[in-house]
């Protein structure tokens, strides 16, 4: 399948369908996973179904499932929501002695200019974690109910400490609200032997080595499914 290349005018996140459907319950799949490597490398969404928390790291899909387990998504299945980017570090730093996620975030907007909180921003963080708690979700059946009644019965939540791995996250920005997405910063984690993962809940960090870029083009594919035509979307 051929890549979308970044060009001149700056890298470019893809996102799958908007966040306010999956609220809503449309966990239906519309693009197959193996289609996300033509925009992109690395980011995170879910699988149909909302089967598992979905994390792509140098182009390798992973699903971390309701069980806690991770493994290789190599095709065979689609995604409802998801947000990639081929990433392509314009900066490093050393980070170490981070308590938790809200003074990551902090650290992290204190290394970009103001100029730049207006793009999307994606990151890395290579290292060792002294604490890290994720969750998942067990794999839903139709008729599917919203995503705030789902993940109260269906959320599953692991804690490890002392684990090393790869920390992605991403920052939309302020704008970026109306059902659209989530302003700020999302986080996914996968260990580097690859047996944990999942959506970020808190951490704490040794250390780790963080990479960074601006995402200055966004495009949005929406789902061609009777399930999203015939959905009432709006505030």
């Amino acid at each position: 399948m051929e890549k979308t290349a970044n060009t001149e005018e700056g890298a470019a996140l893809y996102q799958v369908s908007v966040l306010q459907t999956l609220a809503r319950g449309d966990y239906a799949g519309s693009v197959p996973v193996e289609a996300l490597k033509q925009w992109g490398d690395t980011g995170f969404g879910t699988f149909h179904g909302a089967n598992g928390e979905l994390t792509m790291l140098d182009g390798v899909v992973y699903r971390t499932a309701g069980d806690g387990s991770v493994a290789v998504v190599s095709g065979g299945d689609s995604t409802p929501f998801a947000n990639v980017a081929f990433f392509r570090p314009e900066g490093t730093a050393e980070l170490s002695g981070t308590a938790d996620l809200a003074a990551l975030g902090a650290l992290l907007e204190a290394r970009f200019p103001a100029a730049g909180r207006n793009y999307f921003r994606m990151v890395r963080l290579e290292g060792r974690f002294d604490t890290m708690t994720v969750r998942s979700e067990l794999g839903q059946e139709p008729p599917y109910r919203p995503l705030a009644e789902m993940m109260a019965a269906d959320e599953r939540v692991f804690s490890y400490g002392d684990v090393t791995g790869t920390l992605v996250g991403l920052c939309c920005p302020p704008f970026l609200g109306g059902g659209l997405n989530t302003p700020g910063w999302h986080f996914h984690f996968l260990s580097a032997d690859r047996t944990c993962g999942g959506h970020v809940l808190a951490l704490s960090l040794t250390a780790a080595r963080l990479t960074w870029c601006h995402l200055k083009r966004f495009h949005l594919i929406l789902p061609d499914t009777p399930t999203f035509t015939g959905m009432e979307l709006g505030e």
